[in-house]
C-alpha cells in the first residue's frame, strides 16, 4: 500500500498504534510524552482529514503505546509507564484490564498484537520491557475470548533484550525484535525457533 497522507500534530503529542478500516479510513492512539500525560483515540478518513477525536477515557492514561482491535470491536490498548493493558468499548466502556506491577517493578507493555489464528482462536501478543533494565524483559501471549485475555505461554528472554513490535502469525507462532540485541525472533508455544541474525548484532 502507498502512503496516502500523513500524521502531524502541533502539541508534541505522537501516533502510538493506528488500525486501518475496510473503508479507507483510519483509527489510531495519539499519545503525549510521560510529562505531559493524556492520550486519545482519533480517526482520519483516506484523505487525512479529521472524522472524531475522543479522549474522554483516555485522558488519565500516561503513555499509550500501541492500539488493536479485539474481536468484539472493542479496543485493546498498551499504558506502558503505567504498566497495563486495558480494553474498552468504542464508548469508552472499560471492559478488562491486565497489570504488571510487582515488587516495586513495573513491567512496561511496548507493544501489543492482536490477531485471529487460522484455527478461529484470537490471540494477543505483548511485549514487557523492565523498569530500570533488572533483565527480566518478556513476551507473553494471551487467548481473548468472550471473558477477556486468558493466558496462553510466556517467552522470558533472560536479559534485558528489549523486545519490541510483537506479530501474531496465522499459525499462532509470534514474531518480535530484540531492540538491544539487533535480532528478530520467532516464538512458537513459548519456545524460541529461531533467530536472525544467529548472534546478536546491528540489525
Amino acid at each position: 500500500n502507498s502512503l496516502r497522507f500523513s500524521l502531524s500534530f502541533d502539541d508534541d503529542a505522537g501516533t502510538a498504534g493506528a488500525i486501518r478500516n475496510a473503508d479507507g479510513s483510519t483509527t489510531y492512539a495519539k499519545t503525549w510524552p510521560p510529562q505531559a500525560l493524556g492520550s486519545a483515540i482519533e480517526a482520519v478518513n483516506a484523505a487525512g482529514e479529521l472524522l472524531w477525536s475522543d479522549d474522554s477515557y483516555f485522558s488519565s492514561f500516561s503513555f499509550v503505546h500501541g492500539l488493536e482491535l479485539g474481536p468484539q470491536g472493542e479496543f485493546i490498548v498498551a499504558d506502558t509507564t503505567a504498566g497495563t493493558v486495558f480494553a474498552v468499548t468504542p464508548e469508552g466502556e472499560p471492559l478488562w484490564s491486565l497489570n504488571w506491577q510487582a515488587g516495586g517493578v513495573i513491567h512496561w507493555p511496548n507493544g501489543v498484537h492482536v490477531a485471529t489464528t487460522t484455527s478461529g482462536e484470537t490471540l494477543m501478543a505483548v511485549s514487557l520491557l523492565v523498569q530500570a533494565g533488572a533483565g527480566d524483559d518478556r513476551v507473553e501471549v494471551y487467548t481473548i475470548g468472550t471473558a477477556g485475555p486468558e493466558p496462553r505461554w510466556t517467552y522470558a528472554a533472560g536479559d534485558a533484550s528489549w523486545p519490541h513490535g510483537p506479530h501474531v502469525e496465522e499459525d499462532g507462532s509470534v514474531l518480535a525484535s530484540l531492540a538491544a540485541r539487533g535480532q528478530v525472533i520467532r516464538l512458537v508455544d513459548g519456545a524460541l525457533d529461531w533467530t536472525i541474525p544467529p548472534e546478536p548484532g546491528v540489525l
